[in-house]
């Protein structure tokens, strides 16, 4: 069998040019060995005061920001990504409100994950003002949302009680 030594060497710079695949991406609150806090700071980030030039979706309730309303635009750079998020005032007020007590910048709610952390938390009040925010902006309120708010303010009898 006879081999062109010339075809042999244009295969090997071909796969030695061949580019590697991308490591594999985490998510945002994912916690891995080397890091062991929920949220990350992401490389550049950003928070300007906006006002709305036409209607927009908050990103952490779902509501209707309405044209002409002022919105917190969140954006930067993330893992090597772009991100954009507007976000309503009450959000944003209920994030202040939810990480007032949370001495890091580390320990404080990411973006996007508002709902999650204010249903986690079991808390009674910050839940109420989560869903009335939810349904001043026409955003839906799921079945199991308004069930857990209706049981919290349930009030409890003497069979109750652990």
């Amino acid at each position: 069998m006879v081999v062109d030594t010339d075809l042999v060497i244009l295969l090997q710079q071909c796969v030695k040019a061949r580019p590697k695949p991308a490591p594999p991406r985490r998510k945002r609150n994912e916690i891995t060995k080397e890091n062991n806090r929920m949220c990350e700071i992401a490389e550049v980030y950003k928070i300007d005061k906006t006002k709305a030039r036409k209607p927009h979706k908050c990103r952490e309730c779902g509501g209707v920001i309405a044209k002409g309303e002022i919105y917190n635009r969140h954006h930067g750079v993330f893992d090597g990504s772009g991100f954009d998020s507007r976000v309503c005032l009450d959000c944003d007020a209920l994030r202040a409100e939810v990480d007032k007590d949370k001495p890091s910048v580390y320990d404080q709610t990411c973006v996007e994950e508002l709902g999650e952390v204010v249903f986690g938390s079991g808390n009674t009040g910050l839940i109420r003002a989560f869903i009335t925010n939810k349904r001043k902006r026409g955003a839906p309120v799921t079945d199991w949302q308004a069930a857990l708010l209706e049981e919290l303010e349930r009030p409890k009898t003497q069979g109750d009680a652990p």
